[in-house]
């Protein structure tokens, strides 16, 4: 792991965040065994490709009773792109709402709204196989069947669970 990415400083993986990708795993590692009361172990850290405005990482979270659980964390950067983006709070109780009414979206998991312990706010997600660039998902041939089929989905179930999701305030 240490050979694919030493170091995340100005590399574009890491946003220009100044800290060794172990280091990274290990203070994930440390976060989720407090958050599940139970040892877990940080393999697979890779960064997301795709997101302008945060830093998004994937990787494996292995329990003490060996299950294993692919999750994507997803935290500010130092600048941000607009001052009135969602906050990672913001955005973790709407990925919520979304989810408990039956949006197709990763359900998340754990909101950690300090700077501490990884330099920002973040929040931890399943891991969701597929493409996440727009520009990527509304153009590729390949993706016309789902396009149309999500849609059809949407609409069946979209006044429903608007009505019900609410809003979230700034």
């Amino acid at each position: 792991m240490g050979d694919r990415i030493s170091r995340l400083t100005n590399t574009g993986l890491g946003k220009g965040i100044d800290m060794e990708l172990s280091d990274l795993a290990s203070r994930l590692s440390d976060y989720l065994t407090s958050v599940t009361g139970s040892a877990v172990d940080v393999a697979d850290l890779h960064p997301l490709a795709g997101g302008a405005s945060r830093d998004s990482w994937a990787f494996t979270a292995v329990h003490a009773d060996g299950t294993r659980e692919r999750l994507v964390m997803r935290r500010d950067l130092a600048t941000t792109m607009t001052g009135s983006a969602l906050t990672r709070a913001q955005e973790f109780t709407l990925m919520q709402a979304a989810h408990r009414h039956g949006v197709t979206c990763a359900r998340v998991r754990w909101l950690c709204d300090s700077h501490e312990p990884l330099d920002f706010p973040f929040f931890i997600m399943d891991f969701v196989d597929g493409i996440s660039i727009g520009r990527k998902v509304m153009t590729s041939p390949e993706l016309a069947a789902a396009r149309t089929a999500l849609l059809s989905r949407w609409r069946a179930n979209s006044h429903a669970s608007t009505a019900s999701i609410g809003s979230v305030s700034r």
